[in-house]
């Protein structure tokens, strides 16, 4: 994970704001994740896997999108 400088007066507001970006997407995200698993009767049954490798991806992708807007935000 990335770490900021406690010399850096942007730095709580950087964080700030990304963790709010991530927040928002993880909830988004795992609402239509969580909400295909309707779908798993009729279209995924030949797809054992999918609610473990979706289910799985939700951390992995709130943690990548902390790492993308931390460093967007950080260059700006």
């Amino acid at each position: 994970m990335t770490e900021y400088d406690v010399s850096d007066e942007r730095a709580v507001p950087i964080t700030h704001k990304t963790v709010s970006i991530a927040f928002v997407f993880i909830v988004v995200y795992s609402f239509f994740i969580i909400g295909s698993y309707m779908f798993i009767p009729s279209y995924f049954v030949e797809y054992i896997w999918y609610p473990l490798f979706t289910t799985a991806s939700i951390p992995i992708v709130g943690l990548l999108t902390y790492l993308i807007s931390f460093k967007a935000l950080q260059h700006k």
